[in-house]
């Protein structure tokens, strides 16, 4: 029988694990981009800034909505979550492909005479879309099954990996494409944890399993 109590007691703590999350995550991210800003030149900071808004966009695009469907479908009465993380992880691999392409073709046009540029680039975004495959699997999971706690740690680890590329850049004095594969390798880093965690809950079943 459904407590209210404890209903109310997990929404609670939901709301405080995400609410914790948001706050670590912004704050290191902000000190982390500061500190950096303030001990790089400006042409190091320009590609960097220029790699984080396309891959932004081009993670974007590996989701684009299917996991606002599968937390609605999930949380419906009676869903088959096992069906639904198996078409939501089916769609998102497709997505990963045709976008990891696209922004192979996309970096190699624009930047064709900046082989650094390239490099660069490339180095923090195609990690990057790896790790924002394998983190949305566990967050969409969890949060279906609203353990917010597990998308808090999900994030938090992700912040602190990226703040860590940005802090090492600083203390080591890094090259530009050292920092990027950092950055980019720390979302994967982030999305393996995800998927661990999450594959451990998860029982697969394709459309015609019953």
């Amino acid at each position: 029988m459904y407590n209210k109590a404890t209903g109310v007691k997990n929404i609670l703590f939901n709301i405080i694990y995400l609410f914790f999350g948001n706050v670590v995550t912004k704050l290191l991210g902000a000190f982390a981009t500061i500190l950096y800003a303030n001990f790089t030149g400006v042409s190091e900071y320009g590609i960097l800034s220029i790699a984080l808004s396309f891959s932004a966009i081009m993670t974007f695009l590996t989701d684009s909505g299917i996991g606002h469907t599968a937390i609605r479908e999930g949380t419906k009465k009676d869903s088959d979550l096992g069906k639904i993380m198996y078409s939501y992880t089916k769609f998102r691999c497709i997505l990963f492909i045709f976008v990891s392409l696209l922004s192979v073709l996309l970096i190699n046009l624009i930047y064709k005479n900046d082989p650094v540029m390239i490099k660069a680039i490339l180095l923090l975004v195609i990690p990057s879309l790896v790790g924002s495959l394998l983190q949305g699997i566990g967050v969409t999971y969890f949060q279906i099954v609203e353990k917010m706690k597990y998308v808090s740690f999900i994030n938090i680890l992700l912040s602190v990996g990226n703040s860590l590329a940005l802090f090492l850049g600083v203390i080591l004095n890094l090259s530009i494409i050292e920092i990027c594969f950092i950055y980019g390798a720390s979302s994967i880093i982030s999305g393996a944890y995800a998927l661990i965690i999450a594959v451990k809950r998860i029982k697969f079943k394709k459309e015609f399993d019953n």
